[in-house]
């Protein structure tokens, strides 16, 4: 009856650690599953910092495009400015020509 008994425990004894090392490779398998998480999350927030960072430089280039351009607006309308004053004046000067040419003609016609 001993060797029964003792086959028994021995038999508990053998599930038990089959139990044993079942759980403890569920929590080795968690814990790596845990880490592999972790990891995914490291690798995920690197990658948005480095999308923020493009972000900021194409950001930082676009702003100094537009002030490229408003620049080059602003001198662009002082052209405009310049270049109808220069119109304006040659329409007077064409005007007085008129004015002058009318004059002639009148002369000219009243001496014949």
């Amino acid at each position: 009856m001993t060797h029964h008994v003792a086959h028994i425990g021995l038999d508990c004894a053998s599930r038990g650690l089959q139990a044993f090392a079942v759980l403890r490779h569920a929590v080795a398998d968690a814990r790596l599953r845990a880490a592999g998480q972790r990891l995914d999350g490291i690798a995920s927030v690197g990658e948005l910092a480095l999308r923020l960072q493009e972000s900021r430089a194409v950001e930082a280039d676009a702003i100094a495009a537009a002030e490229a351009l408003h620049d080059e607006n602003v001198d662009l309308r002082a052209q405009i400015a310049a270049l109808r004053d220069a119109l304006s004046g040659e329409r007077q000067a064409h005007a007085q020509t008129q004015t002058l040419f009318a004059g002639l003609c009148a002369e000219i016609t009243g001496r014949a």
